[in-house]
């Protein structure tokens, strides 16, 4: 998982899809090519295993089934694991 100042280097926050007891999914664009994209953002501190959440991670990371969204790219800040996925 990259290390990450900040997301919004990468990527425009533009409004809040869902939310959970300890994550918020975000639409927004990259800066790079303006791509729309979902971003989940996991309080590390409400994460109780980040041991599982990295082996989550990596299963997903491998799946390719036209019926599982694609996890793109992950990162991580002082604050939050996120995890960007197409929409």
């Amino acid at each position: 998982m990259e290390k990450l100042d900040n997301i919004n280097d990468k990527y425009i926050i533009k409004h809040v899809l869902g939310s959970g007891s300890f994550s918020q999914v975000f639409y927004a664009e990259s800066r790079k090519n303006e791509k729309k994209v979902a971003i989940k953002c996991i309080d590390r501190i409400k994460m109780t295993s980040k041991k599982s959440l990295l082996s989550e991670i990596d299963i997903h990371k491998k799946l390719k089934h036209p019926n599982v969204v694609q996890l793109l790219e992950t990162y991580q800040d002082a604050e939050f694991y996120y995890l960007v996925m197409p929409l």
